[in-house]
């Protein structure tokens, strides 16, 4: 299996949702050599979109590309540092910040 149906079969469905409801999609199980190929099946998609890889569990966050902007992304550094301060106290992952 490549990469492309790797992505494709087990992050783009969960990434499309999150995208539609929320404006961005945090993975941190995808590795950096299939973030791009993720970013590439949802651009495929019809959704414009960036990604980063953002301390300090270096989760990647897939965003709309309408959302670029320096204050959005310091946002994301934010909700970055509530997720991983969420993981340490050991709450229920399904209130992640998004």
């Amino acid at each position: 299996m490549d990469k492309d149906q790797y992505v494709r079969e087990h992050y783009l469905q969960d990434a499309l949702e999150s995208l539609a409801k929320y404006g961005r999609y945090w993975n941190g199980a995808i590795s950096r050599t299939m973030a791009g190929n993720l970013n590439s099946a949802i651009k495929k998609s019809g959704i414009d979109t960036l990604y980063s890889e953002l301390p300090p569990q270096w989760e990647h966050v897939y965003y709309l590309s309408q959302d670029a902007s320096l204050e959005d992304f310091e946002n994301l550094r934010s909700i970055a540092v509530e997720r991983f301060n969420h993981d340490l106290e050991q709450k229920d992952p399904k209130y992640l910040p998004v």
